[in-house]
């Protein structure tokens, strides 16, 4: 039998992404409860892919024929029809203003349609990224966009170009686990710094523990001697998987202990459209301009606070990673990179080296809809005096309060269940942007045994992880969102959770409650004679 070994590459083997979503190995005695759960039961909260109460698309209508257009004309050939998604009256159909060309014909660049790209910077000119930018080196002419399959891609393109096994990357100790895929295909080094578990908006500190950061690049050589110093600092100001947020004042904080040693920002920003505030109204179907601009500069004025990095960027290290998955779909795949022009005319070589035309489709449906949110914010409005891309201004603000609604809701179930509010088990970060809830264990107190060393803290949230499945419920272990389990196992006790797959407030009390009562049967049996299966690793 062939093996195939031979024929892989050296580097294959570094082409794997951490299971972050994965889960196992189990014991027996598990693996049977397991299969007695129904899987329709399940509660997912693992995934942030949102359900369908978030897409801005209903309906997706196409007509095609056998026959070719050199030998019929369209009116003449059988055609066949069919819609996926919600049924729409053929009298609420208009005729869009782009060619069918455009959506099955190679793009007009690898990089992005023109159009998309139009519609990127005026998406961008719009939500101010380069709010109050002010350089004497550099200015908003020196940047390029080039449109991507998402962040997810930007991330894979910007390793390539900016690493190699003579580099070195920092992350954050705590993150989204594909970067980590990314860097590993290159062989660059990884080296974590520290988040600071106890920022707030009460006490305004910084997500990130400047204080470390500023001793490891001053004391780099000590602290690392066999490793080259680090050229890249990738961050996710609206965190992944705490939550946490870094306002503009952390990110100027950051940018001048960098900016010191010349190394380049990777902000990848997903989440950071989807704000929680409480000043957004409830009910956001506007019928008049007056509310609707309210609402806009209150929306707005959440966003300034936090800013981009692109803003204080005066010497031309940012690279900015944005993605449309999170507010308008993600199984299109589109997103989008600002930078300086010199490394994003590098990137647009990747991408003709590599994946090529981004999907006409994905680019033509989303230019679209912006064009058609703009219409449907007109009628809504009885007006048609408003701001190109108000409709998109609209629907962000829409999804920030379905958001809101349920991150409030489950934080709510969370915090008022006994689990938490008399035992004391666990606390929670406050979300206040984005789609995730940080679940902190409270080892410490309860179960210190699991802090000895990382080898037990793996154990014991290996079994954290049993408990959840076996009340049906998916969601991440914090020991699969880290970089490096000695470097910070004592802050990996925790539970990442998600509600964008949630149905509705009923389904949200219940993932609360299965939630609680996992927890609470792991500090019951964990490590005790009621442990009633081994810990798999």
């Amino acid at each position: 039998m062939t093996t195939y070994q031979a024929y892989f590459s050296k580097t294959d083997h570094k082409r794997i992404l951490p299971p972050s979503w994965g889960h196992g190995p189990f014991p027996a005695k598990l693996e049977q409860n397991l299969a007695l759960l129904d899987p329709n039961h399940m509660i997912t909260m693992g995934s942030g892919t949102p359900n369908k109460d978030f897409f801005s698309v209903k309906n997706i209508t196409v007509n095609h024929s056998i026959d070719l257009h050199y030998q019929k004309d369209a009116k003449d050939s059988h055609i066949n029809s069919f819609y996926i998604g919600e049924k729409v009256k053929q009298s609420d159909v208009q005729k869009a203003d782009s060619k069918i060309e455009e959506l099955f014909e190679y793009a007009d660049n690898t990089f992005g349609s023109y159009s998309t790209i139009d519609l990127v910077k005026k998406l961008t000119k719009k939500f101010e990224i380069f709010k109050d930018y002010k350089s004497n080196n550099f200015s908003e002419e020196d940047y390029d966009y080039c449109v991507t399959s998402g962040t997810s891609a930007s991330s894979y393109y910007l390793c390539q170009l900016l690493l190699d096994d003579t580099k070195t990357i920092l992350v954050e100790e705590l993150t989204f686990t594909v970067i980590m895929g990314n860097v590993s295909m290159t062989g660059a080094n990884v080296v974590p710094f520290n988040v600071n578990l106890n920022a707030n908006d009460e006490n305004g500190e910084n997500p990130i523990d400047t204080k470390y950061l500023e001793n490891l690049l001053k004391n780099w050589s000590t602290i690392h001697p066999k490793k080259p110093f680090p050229l890249v600092f990738y961050t996710i100001p609206v965190q992944n998987p705490t939550g946490l947020v870094q306002k503009i004042q952390h990110k100027r904080e950051i940018y001048d202990i960098l900016k010191k040693y010349k190394i380049l920002v990777m902000e990848d920003d997903p989440y950071g459209y989807l704000t929680l505030t409480d000043d957004l109204k409830s009910n956001c179907d506007f019928n008049d301009k007056a509310s609707f601009e309210s609402q806009k500069q209150i929306y707005f004025s959440a966003l300034k606070k936090t800013g981009s990095y692109l803003s204080i960027d005066t010497e031309g290290l940012v690279i900015r990673c944005e993605s449309f998955s999170k507010i308008f779909g993600t199984g299109l795949r589109l997103g989008f990179i600002i930078g300086p022009k010199k490394i994003i005319d590098r990137v647009k070589n990747y991408i003709e080296c590599s994946t090529r035309e981004i999907s006409g489709l994905s680019m033509t449906v989303f230019n679209q809809c912006c064009q058609g949110m703009d219409k449907l914010l007109c009628q809504n409005l009885k007006t048609n005096d408003i701001e190109q891309l108000d409709g998109w201004v609209q629907w962000c603000i829409n999804l920030c309060v379905l958001h809101r609604h349920k991150q409030k809701v489950l934080y709510k179930e969370l915090t008022e269940n006994p689990v938490y509010a008399s035992k004391r088990l666990f606390t929670c970060i406050k979300p206040t942007f984005g789609m995730f809830l940080f679940i902190g264990l409270n080892l410490n107190e309860f179960k210190s045994e699991a802090l000895k060393s990382p080898q037990a803290l793996t154990e014991a949230m290996q079994y954290m992880d049993y408990k959840l499945l076996e009340n049906n419920l998916d969601a991440i272990i914090g020991t699969r969102l880290i970089v490096d389990i000695n470097h910070s196992f004592k802050k990996s006790g925790f539970i990442r959770v998600t509600t964008s797959q949630i149905k509705n407030d009923k389904e949200l009390a219940e993932a609360a409650r299965r939630i609680c009562t996992s927890i609470e049967q792991f500090f019951d049996e964990y490590l005790t004679k009621k442990q009633p299966y081994p810990v798999l690793l």
